[in-house]
């Protein structure tokens, strides 16, 4: 109940926002569970099942997550027989399916996840004697949970399992068409690789229709205890393909409508007349597997009578307290736990998870903090003992601690106690609309001299772009219909795609042949291609389903590649994110872009797309392409104020360089060419892919990366001033600053990692391509990575060594021979851009 989510008590949702952070260990904890070895380890998973059973049953993309893991360790166990594990892992699949639907006198269970006339894997079709082997020890089990001495059944929350929740009928329809969506999503991904490319597009259009006039379109990509969208419509005409040796990964615009508090209705869903009915994928209404015993019957039975009074009352309550103990333990969240309870208002007032442990050492390294003068001072004595790249960075150190000792004066000064810091972070929706608006007016100002009417005749009537909203300065004057519509969409009496259309429809669009060479420069601008909002108002202006709950979001779905790494690799950089948001590195918080990654399988998975992102590779390829700077000089120079546009480019690439700069070493991060990492519209640079992380890389023992903690290029450099620069010397102070956050926050770190290792060791390549390391061997590794060994929150040696070693990284990756190799590998063998 600590975690379950709660209109009543605002850390409800908090609390199951951690257990959603964490939700991929509180799985493998299970999975180490199975099979049990005697009876005191079956009473243990017993309770820790009814534990999964009732977050299942209580937020929809647990349950989704709960079963997608268990169909994925299903396919792990493929190559062997019949083991006890498999059964296990069955038996809680049709176990939750009998909970969720509201089966009575069976176990009715798997007809959605494992029975499907779809579905072809045979890893997690059972067999004719396999069913009826199941059938009867599910009945001796739940026989056994009846007599139970503890009465564990006690544990769930027994009207869930009796099926009397009000969202039964939604939840249920979800659940059947999530499932069957993604199965069919990935069934498309898998032909497509066995098609000629030429009939890519066809098929995928065709097949995308058919699922749009099928009606079951399931959910949109979320978190435990984030509200649920409904997928109405795919687009069929706007997916892509995209091709490589193994697979074919097909990109996909989907449209979804977020629902409100009273849920999804079953006719969204699917004529769902009832609970039980809402299963029938596979033809059968009665589940699969039959049992004499029922637990929600047991459960029933249970409560009708009176509690006795020999003891296993108190026995019971020592198994949950024995379950509490092992859940918090094992993910370190008894301090996260108390904490929450000591200061329940803290959750209201911080944007973050709270997942951090409260027992790490407290950290305050904002620009404007002691802890940020500390580091500073200490790079300034480190250029003292001759580190020639702290020298280099000496006077911007002189100048940021002069400029936080004035801040601390002018405090004084005014008496002012209570100053409050807003983060920066990325665009709002007004403001990314704001910004296509403004490119459509430049286009057209620098295209055509000549605008739907005519400046000098009408000058008078004329509004200032500016005068509307200061984001437009440099916009000049505006047609009566432009500045009108901007004005009906400030007061919110039109929507962003009403507005784009109409500013759409109002200007001219020709360009000048005598200019053609001036409109190359300028449409260099528009090397990201379309605009994420640009596409969404296209595509709302033509859909069906556009309401104010309305949006569109973009997806790429794979199959025949496991995700679960990946996965894993994402809820790292999420928790380092936290790290820095709890050291107050705003910077460094801001410029990481986490994004969703679900596996859905062990071959299958969906990933959320980065918007208004390119690729260095495809950045690289464009004509005139000369550099990263020449590009943010392109991009800012028909701003009002050039200047100061292209510093607000050149930091936002700083800050987002620093940040996955000390990614990439912590989790050995490999394969970063330039197709793996993206460059958006604000300058951010953001990673993607990670296939090769904790030791392994392309060309193994002989990765032309090893010994590389990043990549840190010329070209990279040029952007920061080079080693001399100022924006180079604000690199070097956030990388030391973030380091030593991390630092502090080893713990949770290593918690993630030592949980994943011993339950996933056989499904991650990371674990499993190295079986001679130990898991305390790796555990060791990742601390010598960050200097565990040294304390720089109590020690002022051991935080000069700490920067010390920070700023050994750094030269060692600054214009590293094994990054530029690699780079060029890629280039001669995949055509990449070095």
């Amino acid at each position: 109940s600590e975690f379950l989510p709660s209109g009543k008590e605002d850390n409800g949702n908090n609390n199951f926002s951690i257990l959603s952070f964490y939700m991929p260990q509180i799985f493998s904890i299970h999975n180490k569970m199975l099979p049990p070895l005697c009876a005191t380890h079956y009473i243990v998973l017993d309770l820790y099942e009814d534990f999964l059973l009732t977050l299942g049953c209580s937020d929809v993309h647990f349950a989704l997550g709960l079963v997608w893991h268990l169909m994925a360790s299903l396919e792990d166990e493929s190559g062997s027989n019949y083991t006890r594990k498999k059964f296990a892992l069955r038996r809680l699949i049709c176990e939750f399916e009998s909970v969720l639907f509201g089966f009575d006198n069976a176990w009715g269970g798997g007809s959605i996840a494992l029975l499907n006339r779809n579905n072809t894997n045979l890893a997690l079709n059972p067999s004719q004697d396999q069913e009826i082997l199941l059938g009867e020890r599910i009945a001796e089990l739940n026989n056994l949970r009846s007599k139970s001495p503890f009465l564990l059944s006690k544990s769930v929350r027994a009207d869930l399992l009796r099926g009397e929740n009000d969202h039964n009928i939604s939840f249920c329809g979800i659940y059947r068409a999530q499932i069957n969506f993604t199965r069919q999503l990935s069934h498309i991904a898998s032909t497509l690789f066995t098609l000629p490319r030429a009939q890519h597009s066809n098929y995928l259009e065709t097949e995308l229709q058919k699922i749009n006039e099928g009606g079951c379109l399931g959910i949109d990509l979320g978190c435990g205890g984030s509200p649920v969208s409904r997928i109405v419509r795919v687009p069929s005409t706007e997916g892509h393909v995209f091709r490589s040796k193994a697979r074919t990964p097909v990109l996909l615009l989907i449209e979804v409508v977020q629902e409100g508090d009273e849920g999804i209705e079953s006719d969204h869903i699917g004529d769902d007349s009832d609970a039980g009915a809402s299963c029938d994928l596979a033809g059968s209404t009665d589940g699969l597997f039959y049992g004499d015993g029922h637990r929600a019957n047991a459960l029933k039975k249970f409560n009708d009578d009176p509690m006795d009074t020999d003891g296993s009352a108190a026995a019971t309550k020592g198994v949950e307290q024995s379950l509490q103990t092992l859940v918090t333990s094992c993910l370190h969240l008894d301090d996260t736990m108390n904490a929450l309870h000591d200061t329940p208002e803290s959750s209201s007032n911080n944007n973050t998870i709270g997942i951090l442990n409260t027992r790490s050492a407290k950290t305050n390294l904002a620009s404007n903090s002691d802890g940020r003068r500390q580091i500073l001072q200490t790079l300034i004595e480190s250029a003292m003992r001759g580190d020639k790249l702290a020298k280099n960075t000496t006077r911007s150190s002189i100048k940021s601690i002069q400029a936080i000792n004035t801040r601390e004066a002018k405090i004084l000064l005014s008496s002012e106690t209570n100053l409050s810091n807003i983060e920066e972070g990325r665009e709002t929706t007004e403001d990314e609309t704001l910004e296509v608006v403004r490119l459509l007016l430049l286009a057209n100002k620098h295209t055509n001299s000549n605008y739907s009417y005519d400046l000098e005749t009408r000058s008078d009537d004329l509004i200032d772009a500016e005068s509307i909203f200061p984001e437009l300065v440099g916009c000049g004057p505006l047609s009566p219909a432009i500045a009108k519509a901007l004005m009906l969409y400030k007061s919110r009496t039109i929507t962003t795609t009403e507005l784009i259309e109409l500013t759409k429809s109002d200007l001219s669009f020709h360009k000048s042949p005598d200019n053609s060479d001036d409109n190359s420069k300028f449409w260099m601008r528009f090397a990201f291609g379309e605009r994420w909002a640009e596409k969404r108002a296209r595509i709302a202006a033509t859909s069906l389903h556009f309401s104010n709950k309305w949006d569109l979001k973009s997806i790429i779905v794979k199959s025949n590649d496991d995700l679960r790494q990946e996965a894993f690799t994402m809820q790292l950089i999420e928790l380092c994110s936290e790290v820095f948001s709890e050291a107050h590195l705003l910077e460094l918080c801001s410029a990481i872009h986490p994004y969703r990654i679900v596996s859905t399988g062990s071959g299958t998975g969906v990933i959320e797309c980065v918007r208004n992102a390119l690729s260095l590779d495809s950045l690289k390829k464009l004509p005139g392409y000369v550099s990263i700077k020449e590009h943010f000089e392109e991009m800012t120079k028909y701003a009002a104020d050039p200047a100061s546009m292209l510093q607000t480019y050149q930091k936002n690439f700083v800050h987002s360089l620093a940040a996955y700069s000390l990614i990439c070493h912590l989790l050995q991060i490999k394969d970063r060419h330039n197709g793996n990492i993206l460059l958006d519209t604000m300058g951010h640079i953001v990673h993607i892919d990670f296939g090769f992380v904790f030791g392994i890389a392309p060309g193994g023992a002989f990765s032309l990366e090893a010994g590389t903690p990043f990549k840190l290029t010329e070209e990279m450099m040029d952007v920061m001033g080079g080693i001399g620069g100022e924006l180079f010397s604000d690199f070097v102070t956030l990388f030391c600053c973030g380091f030593i956050a991390l630092q502090r926050h080893s713990r949770e770190i290593l918690t993630l990692l030592e949980i994943t290792y011993q339950s996933s060791s056989h499904n991650m390549p990371c674990f499993r391509e190295q079986p001679e390391k130990s898991c305390a061997e790796f555990l060791q590794d990742v601390r010598m990575l960050l200097r565990t060994d040294l304390d720089s929150a109590g020690d002022s040696d051991d935080l000069l060594q700490t920067v010390k070693h920070a700023l050994d990284l750094i030269k060692t990756s600054m214009g590293s021979y094994g990054t530029g190799q690699y780079d060029y590998f890629q280039y001669m063998s995949q055509g990449i851009a070095t």
